[in-house]
């Protein structure tokens, strides 16, 4: 693994990166209400867009890479124009912080989810800037939403992983017994699920209702570190709070049935934030809490992929 660049420009605590639909641009926001413009290729900053909230906890970008909405501490969620950088709409408002946003397939709905144990979805052609549907049934603050196709899956602290069929109109939840954190989707029936609590990210069979394995290699009882699947859903990359990225690689002979091996890399000794796999050229990004970014790669044994650490 070998470092290729590095990047400057923010001075505070980074809370998110991601890479924009086509995987040439980078976008980072965090605790300088700002979310930062990055090219993929020359590692170069390309804009700062000023963001009405007091921290960017999370965005989701659009996939004409024309538009973000963002969330943060105080409550509400926006939409930003990337070509003009103005705030176009302002939805809300939660009655906390909003954890997590994201978009449904037809990108006309966002959906945020808050400290308040409450996912709101907006309506994104229409006036209206209040929520024309509320999901409450979590005990505990909402981290995590993913939306594939008409289903909403959300986590929460309150251990359970809930899903929303909104063709159906169905509910179902399943509790895990621990506080959720993290989420990935592996497949159709399979998911990955993050604890911040105790270190663990336990893979999730929803279609037999049982955990088909515990992957606990990595240090994570603090901060809120997701994960994240390579492609060809074999390999689950997290951070861990010792500067670690840690690989959880799988079997494809035998579905999740044992861990077939676990990698460790020590980037610098910080905790690692979060991560973001990059499809087009099977690039992992990801970031710690310092604050100077670079990029590595050529990673021996599997395909090559990029990281960040902030």
């Amino acid at each position: 693994m070998k470092s290729v660049n590095s990047f400057e420009g923010s001075k505070q605590p980074i809370y998110c990166v991601k890479y924009t639909q086509n995987g040439k641009y980078i976008l980072s926001g965090g605790e300088d209400r700002s979310i930062k413009l990055w090219n993929a290729e020359s590692f170069k900053m390309i804009q700062t867009y000023n963001s009405p909230c007091r921290e960017v906890l999370d965005f989701v970008i659009t996939r004409d890479n024309g538009k973000v909405g963002c969330g943060g501490n105080e409550g509400c969620v926006y939409m930003i124009d990337l070509a003009s950088s103005n705030i176009v709409r302002k939805y809300g408002e939660h009655g906390g912080r909003v954890n997590c946003v994201s978009f449904n397939e037809e990108e006309n709905v966002l959906l945020s989810g808050s400290y308040d144990m409450k996912v709101y979805m907006f309506d994104l052609i229409g006036r209206q800037n209040t929520p024309i549907f509320t999901f409450c049934e979590a005990k505990d603050a909402i981290e995590s939403i993913q939306v594939v196709q008409e289903l909403v899956y959300t986590i929460s602290v309150d251990g359970c992983l809930r899903c929303y069929d909104l063709r159906k109109g169905l509910l179902t939840t399943d509790n895990i017994n621990k506080p959720l954190t993290g989420i990935s989707i592996i497949n159709n029936k399979t998911l990955a699920l993050s604890s911040s609590f105790d270190s663990t990210i336990t893979i999730f069979n929803r279609a037999l209702v049982k955990t088909e394995k515990v992957l606990k290699s990595h240090v994570n009882k603090k901060f809120k570190i997701p994960n994240v699947t390579s492609m060809d859903k074999t390999i689950i990359f997290t951070g861990d709070e010792e500067g670690y990225l840690v690989e959880y690689f799988l079997p494809t002979c035998i579905i999740y049935s044992s861990l077939c091996c676990v990698i460790q890399h020590n980037i610098n000794g910080n905790s690692i934030r979060d991560s973001r796999w990059q499809n087009w050229s099977n690039f992992l990004l990801i970031f710690s809490t310092i604050f100077n970014t670079k990029f590595c790669t050529n990673y021996p044994f599997l395909i090559p992929f990029l990281y960040i650490y902030l």
